[in-house]
C-alpha cells in the first residue's frame, strides 16, 4: 500500500501572494454571482469533520443541535 501524498506546498512569498489574491478575488465573485437563498458553511479554523457535521443540516437533511 502507497502512503497518501503530502499536500502541495507554496514554495515562496511571491506564491503565497498570489494565491491570497486569488482567494480574495474568488470570494468576491462568490459574493456577487451567488444566488440570494445560497448556504454558506464557514469553514475559517475548523476541522473537516466539523465542517462536514454541519453540511447536513445546512441543507435540511438533518437537524443539528
Amino acid at each position: 500500500m502507497r502512503e497518501p501524498r503530502a499536500p502541495q506546498q507554496i514554495d515562496s512569498r511571491g506564491e503565497l501572494e498570489r494565491e491570497l489574491a486569488n482567494s480574495i478575488r474568488k470570494a468576491r465573485l462568490l459574493d456577487e454571482r451567488a444566488p440570494v437563498d445560497t448556504v454558506r458553511v464557514v469553514t475559517d479554523g475548523r476541522s473537516v469533520v466539523d465542517v462536514a457535521a454541519d453540511v447536513p443540516a445546512a441543507t435540511g437533511w438533518v437537524n443539528r443541535a
